[in-house]
């Protein structure tokens, strides 16, 4: 099972909100037995007034907002309040999203007012679009030194989100926003250019620098930041700092090396959030995969309602290469229609 010390963040009588639970994150069902036990708060789903169980809505060929299928895409980010949404459409260089990016953001209010979401979708279907715009609109909801975290699983990563993100938010005719890259090298780096070359032991650079607006990170300097805010205020300077949590590739927790960082991190995220109502509050806590196999209990898990697509906006193609120089077309699969989407409701 994995540990993390609760009474160091003055979080102990909120220990006993967690209880153990099984949940395999991959495709393989049959690893469940061997993965480590979660920690997770006792949730209640949300029934309908009937009494039946929640259950996923199926959608239908359309999309369920009252926006045409091919919405301009100034008009939809007009729609979520970002400001100058012209400017913003313009860097992007698509005419619009979507459909099932649109039902993501617009079908459930809460998402846009702090709700947390998980959703998934194929690879190259848009994942990464639906969070920037998130994160946009939490930032210009809590704008008051708050900064966005977007966690990412690897250090190559973190280096080229950081670039798409500066094009997006940083420079000229932008929102300004400082973007900033968080790991073990850059912090590093970081502590001995402020030293003079001395390393000495300090927090992640995020807890004093009131400048960031947008973090990209790795889960450790993640959770060595989440770690540090709790230390220096408890959960009320986790909720005063963090606006978004953006978890990419949520699906790796079942990792049997470096999973149990990422479920820590987790795991303090929902602590600091207000129990009154899992739905709304700070830090609004967003999750992506393409690949998990039990999105109900991890949507519940983390209080958070959940959106799912089959929608892929390309053919996938799968090739056999073998010598001298060639590759064999092994399979083709169906670029498939945006019309198979479903929403489950947040937890209370």
């Amino acid at each position: 099972m994995s540990q993390f010390s609760v009474q160091g963040f003055g979080l102990k009588a909120h220990a006993k909100q967690l209880q153990p639970a099984r949940f395999p994150l991959g495709g393989d069902q049959s690893s469940s037995a061997a993965r480590p036990a979660l920690k997770r708060p006792k949730l209640v789903r949300n029934t309908p007034s009937s009494g039946a169980a929640p259950r996923a809505a199926e959608g239908d060929d359309d999309d369920a907002s009252d926006a045409p299928e091919d919405e301009p895409l100034e008009e939809t980010l007009a729609r979520l309040a970002l400001p100058d949404a012209a400017r913003l459409a313009g860097r992007y260089a698509i005419p619009h999203l979507y459909a099932w990016q649109r039902e993501a953001l617009f079908s459930d209010p809460a998402t846009l007012e702090g709700g947390s979401l998980v959703y998934a979708a194929p690879a190259s279907g848009g994942k990464t679009t639906v969070a920037e715009l998130l994160i946009a609109k939490a930032l210009w909801r809590r704008r008051k030194r708050r900064v966005a975290l977007y966690v990412v699983p690897l250090k190559s990563l973190v280096e080229e989100k950081v670039g798409q993100f500066a094009k997006l938010w940083s420079g000229d005719g932008s929102y300004g926003w400082r973007v900033r890259a968080c790991h073990g090298d850059a912090e590093e780096s970081r502590r001995a250019r402020e030293r003079g070359g001395r390393k000495r032991p300090r927090p992640p650079a995020l807890v004093d620098d009131g400048d960031t607006d947008v973090a990209v990170l790795t889960w450790e300097s993640a959770s060595a930041f989440l770690d540090a805010l709790f230390e220096r205020g408890g959960a009320a300077l986790v909720r005063e700092r963090l606006a978004c949590v953006v978890v990419d590739e949520v699906h790796l927790m079942s990792e049997s090396q470096r999973g149990a960082v990422l479920e820590s991190f987790l795991v303090k995220l929902l602590l600091a959030r207000p129990a009154a109502d899992g739905r709304r509050g700070d830090p609004q806590i967003v999750a992506m995969t393409a690949t998990a196999s039990n999105l109900p209990e991890l949507a519940a898990w983390l209080r958070a309602s959940l959106f799912r697509t089959s929608y892929r906006p390309t053919t996938l193609d799968v090739f056999v290469a073998s010598p001298p120089l060639y590759a064999c077309l092994l399979y083709t699969s169906p670029s498939p229609r945006d019309k198979r989407q479903s929403r489950m409701p947040s937890s209370a």
